[in-house]
């Protein structure tokens, strides 16, 4: 699971409907902010921010599915 903070500047904050769509959780806030809170039952929590941030953000967009393990 995914929450990303995307600042209201942000290259990002144009396609955050088709994130939304994805099943991002999404939380925009002013300026140029993008930060990914992720946790994963292997890896366990991370933050993700500046260019990490930005090619999660990108690779995700490019996958043509999104599956979640339960």
């Amino acid at each position: 699971m995914e929450v990303v903070v995307i600042g209201t500047d942000s290259k990002y904050a144009t396609i955050v409907e088709k994130m939304r769509q994805r099943g991002m959780k999404i939380i925009m806030v002013p300026g140029n902010t993008v930060v990914i809170y992720k946790f994963d039952p292997h890896t366990g929590f991370q933050e993700l921010t500046g260019e990490d941030a930005e090619r999660y953000i990108s690779l995700f967009l490019e996958s043509t599915y999104c599956i979640e393990y339960y």
